[in-house]
């Protein structure tokens, strides 16, 4: 019984050192790997947690050593002791191998970008010089304002918000340290805009601030790496009320009957100052269906408001509800002072012959329909 005891506790004493050494050799492996990769950033890679843990590892590690030479005794199985340790080299030889490939790849690594309330998304690659050994590897690209740029590569985000560019997205990712070498960022009219990145880096990421002025940008990072430099590019929608725009797309609907969301939409919408909310009616009892916003005034606000600025508000207006509200197909927009009444019609047909294409495709994702929006906006300037 002594003797089964003793083997129990040797087999467990060397299974968990085995274990141990596991994630040992992959630290020890990746920390090696990353000094290799650029020796003057190696500090900024690791936090203060990454640190704590290869301590930890490296201390359980020399302890349990001790403990395999103590209490390794002949009773132990061969076969057992055989076969973890063939399990080890295995897994080194993986862990090895993995690095290796890793280190043959004659490509520069995946860029993302996020903030803090925000998604993630990818940048794309384009021009770069790559070198692996005595091998390198040129590549050009088109311009960035060229790229045909999806919601993969495009990220909203308020104005002034820091923008994170990293290599890393999931934890299993390996993060390359590299150096902002340059960024430039391009307005619609494709003419780079002035304004101060101040870049800072933690944990091997790269902090830098948004444009200050509200608008769609194209931008193009260029990023210094041990073994060579990459040009990355991204579409930027930058804004201060975000929050209005996703409060409007959230409540896109198919049905001009869904009162609580058609109703929150023409809430939403931006009218002239003299205005006050007098409900909405649907007509919704046969086709085409209908959507009729009422809006009380005054008669002296009425004479002091310019007609000519209201007529381009509401047909904005409407143009973003045929983009919201799938199978409305009249809008119209009435002004009430007391029994007299303005009115203002609009047609889905109107949106469609304005925007030079079907206006509800245009609300296909959050980010299109910002997109959108921000062109509608700058049409009327």
């Amino acid at each position: 019984m002594k003797n089964f005891k003793t083997l129990s506790f040797t087999v467990s004493i060397d299974y968990i050192y085995c274990l141990l050494t596991f994630f040992f050799s992959f630290v020890v492996i990746e920390y090696v790997h990353d000094i290799f990769t650029d020796f003057s950033r190696f500090k900024l890679m690791h936090s203060l947690t990454d640190n704590i843990y290869f301590g930890l590892i490296f201390i359980a590690w020399v302890l349990f050593t001790i403990c395999i030479i103590k209490y390794n005794h002949k009773t132990i199985k061969i076969k057992i002791k055989k076969y973890l340790i063939a399990v080890s080299c295995a897994i080194i030889l993986l862990i090895v191998g993995w690095l290796l490939i890793d280190n043959l790849n004659n490509k520069p690594p995946r860029l993302y970008l996020s903030s803090e309330f925000s998604k993630t998304v990818q940048a794309i690659s384009d021009s770069y010089s790559w070198s692996n050994g005595n091998k390198s590897v040129m590549a050009d690209s088109i311009h960035p304002t060229e790229f045909q740029y999806t919601t993969d590569n495009t990220l909203t985000i308020p104005k002034n918000e820091q923008l994170i560019l990293s290599n890393k997205k999931i934890k299993i990712d390996r993060r390359y340290p590299f150096e902002l070498l340059n960024l430039e960022c391009f307005d619609n009219n494709k003419t780079v805009i002035d304004y101060q990145v101040l870049p800072t880096y933690s944990n091997g990421d790269l902090y830098i601030k948004t444009p200050s002025v509200d608008g769609i940008y194209i931008c193009s990072a260029v990023l210094k790496y041990k073994r060579g430099v990459a040009s990355y590019s991204y579409k930027l929608i930058v804004a201060d009320n975000i929050a209005k725009f996703t409060a409007l797309y959230e409540n896109k609907t198919s049905y001009v009957g869904n009162n609580s969301k058609v109703s929150a939409i023409a809430n939403n919408l931006t009218v002239p100052t003299q205005l006050s909310w007098g409900g909405i009616e649907l007509q919704t009892e046969k086709e085409p269906y209908g959507l009729t916003i009422n809006y009380l005034i005054t008669e002296e606000d009425f004479k002091k408001i310019d007609l000519n600025s209201a007529q381009d508000t509401f047909k904005r207006n409407a143009i973003i509800m045929f983009s919201l509200i799938g199978n409305v197909e009249n809008i119209t927009i009435n002004l009430k002072q007391g029994e007299k009444v303005t009115t203002y019609n609009y047609s889905r047909k109107m949106a469609d012959d304005y925007t030079k294409q079907d206006v509800w495709n245009l609300s296909q994702t959050e980010d299109s329909f910002i997109t959108f929006l921000f062109q509608l906006y700058s049409n009327e300037k």
